[in-house]
């Protein structure tokens, strides 16, 4: 469909600058609001950091519905004004495929992901809240399963959020009450990478695949003791 728009933007363009071409000014009026019109068809939503956060497809997706409306009116100005057929053709044809791709069942699929996401950013706003004990997060979470519940039978796809939380709930609360544990993916890899540097300067070896599976509990504890007075880690500070 997007090389249909783009030849159709290109016939339009070219109506508009033939200086021999005389246009009744709504005639012209109406090539320019499908100029612009058609952008939409051919644009999508910048993503910042797509699936889950962002649904730029989606978004793109909305936008292609609310245009269906807009090129039925200008089909039937068109019909009663005196413009270029080819360009009626194609904006029939654009028309055409826009209908065909809206009725394959991707509208079904968009509300799909729309509430799934939904969702996930009430879940992930439960789980921000770095100033939440551990049991004001489950209270918060057996609040947000309860009303979960009410639309699990009209999205059943909703039920892999309980699923996944009740795979890893045992060890998903314990950042809350001791700040000392990074509470998300990157502070952990953070953490992770502060030892690592510690250790290729104390021992000059850049690769030990075995190191932190043998020895990633010992320097934790270490991370932990020392992490208040980093700056000042003379031997006997560290021995008292």
């Amino acid at each position: 469909m997007k090389k249909l728009v783009v030849d159709c933007q290109n016939k339009v363009e070219q109506v508009l600058n033939k200086s021999s071409t005389k246009l009744f000014q709504n005639c012209k009026q109406g090539l320019s609001i499908l100029q612009e019109g058609l952008i939409t068809c051919i644009s999508k939503t910048p993503s910042r950091q797509g699936f889950p956060f962002d649904l730029p497809d989606a978004d793109y997706v909305s936008k292609l519905i609310l245009s269906e409306p807009f090129l039925n009116e200008l089909i039937s100005k068109f019909n009663n004004e005196n413009f270029d057929n080819t360009i009626l053709l194609l904006v029939q044809e654009i028309k055409f495929n826009l209908n065909e791709f809206l009725s394959s069942g991707i509208l079904d699929n968009l509300r799909e992901i729309k509430v799934l996401n939904t969702n996930f950013i009430k879940l992930r706003k439960i789980f921000d809240d770095d100033e939440a004990s551990s049991q004001q997060i489950k209270d918060k979470i057996h609040l947000f399963y309860r009303q979960l519940k009410k639309h699990q039978i009209k999205h059943p796809k909703l039920k892999i959020i309980p699923k996944r939380l009740k795979k890893y709930w045992n060890n998903l609360f314990y950042c809350y009450d001791d700040k000392r544990i990074p509470r998300t993916n990157n502070d952990i890899e953070r953490l992770f990478n502060a030892l690592k540097r510690i250790k290729r300067r104390r021992t000059g070896r850049r690769n030990s695949p075995t190191f932190f599976t043998h020895e990633g509990k010992a320097l934790l504890h270490i991370e932990n003791i020392t992490s208040n007075f980093k700056r000042d880690l003379t031997e006997t500070r560290f021995i008292n």
